[in-house]
Parts: structure tokens; C-alpha cells; sequence
């Protein structure tokens, strides 16, 4: 919740480059301003119903082990990108 949160920040800032060009600036704070909507409600809707519910603790897990049933082919693809990840680490 804390990401949604910083970008919120990042975006507005990176809408502000755009300051030199009048129709540029504008689109780009409006498409700034539609994110940062977008993660607080996010934030105000998920954040109270996680505190009131524990409801990721209960599904990621689930998630998880749905991607190791899923088969061999998806089990394949994430080792992939595993081992991508870790080669950059």
C-alpha cells in the first residue's frame, strides 16, 4: 500500500517536466492526478478491509499454490522469470 502511496508523489513530480509545453503540462497532470485517484481509493478501499479482514493473508497463499497446480508450461515460464530476477540480484 505504501508504493501505491510513493508513486502518487513520483508521478506528480514527473508531470511537472512537462511544465514548458502548455497542452503537454496539462495532459500530463490530469493523467497524474487520475493515478493518484486511482491508488488513494485504492488505498482507502483495501486497506481497511485488509485491517478488518486478514483478506490477503488468505489469498495469496492460495494464489501461490494455484500457480504450482497449474501445470507444467506455467511452472516452466515462472522458473524463467525467476531465474531472470535473480540474475540481476
Amino acid at each position: 500500500m505504501g508504493v501505491n502511496i510513493g508513486t502518487s508523489l513520483t508521478n506528480t513530480i514527473v508531470s511537472l517536466a512537462q511544465s514548458t509545453d502548455r497542452d503537454e503540462f496539462r495532459r500530463a497532470f490530469a493523467g497524474a492526478t487520475v493515478h493518484d485517484m486511482f491508488n488513494w481509493l485504492t488505498v482507502i478501499v483495501l486497506l481497511p478491509l485488509e485491517m478488518a479482514t486478514g483478506l490477503s493473508v488468505c489469498v495469496s497463499p492460495k494464489c501461490v499454490l494455484s500457480v504450482y497446480d497449474a501445470g507444467p508450461v506455467v511452472r516452466y515460464i515462472v522458473a524463467k522469470q525467476r531465474k531472470c530476477v535473480v540474475s540481476l540480484l
